[in-house]
């Protein structure tokens, strides 16, 4: 007779389950997880901003969705997010997507190499530049954090 075995999936592959924030960040590694929650603790600081777990597909599975409140389009392919934090628990990611004129308003010589790096090699598969990042230091949370800002700062029109 053979012996039936199940395994579970982790919350972040789950995708009839729709996990909490706090499942999702549950299993990652120490060394990504104080960047990750400096990251959010930033991030909810700013005007405007929602957040939402979505399913993206095989490739990013549930991921935490940042969206400028108002603008109601969500996925993968957004032109309306802010961010999108996938929490894989070997190696999340932070990805913040670009158009060709958010770059062009961003002065690439004051930004760090770090970012401005990411910026030139993004891949742009849907008019869309796919900057991502897997920061461990305070100070790459900063420099991606900067980013941000500038960039919430071109979709809002507001001064922080």
């Amino acid at each position: 007779m053979s012996k039936t075995t199940y395994t579970t999936r982790s919350p972040w592959q789950d995708r009839w389950n729709k996990p909490t924030v706090e499942q999702l960040l549950e299993p990652i590694k120490e060394t990504h997880r104080k960047a990750i929650d400096s990251i959010m603790t930033a991030v909810e600081e700013y005007e405007g901003i929602s957040r939402d777990v979505v399913w993206s597909g095989e490739g990013w599975q549930w991921t935490v969705e940042y969206l400028l409140e108002g603008h109601h389009t969500s996925g993968p392919e957004s032109p309306d997010a802010m961010a999108y934090l996938i929490p894989d628990p070997e190696l999340p990611v932070l990805a913040i997507p670009l158009k060709d004129e958010h770059i062009e308003q961003i002065p690439l010589r004051r930004v760090n190499r770090f970012i401005r790096d990411q910026l030139r090699s993004a891949k742009c598969p849907v008019e869309l530049h796919w900057c991502k990042w897997t920061p461990s230091a305070q100070t790459e949370v900063d420099h991606i954090m900067d980013l941000f800002k500038r960039k919430w700062k071109i979709l809002t029109g507001k001064k922080r």
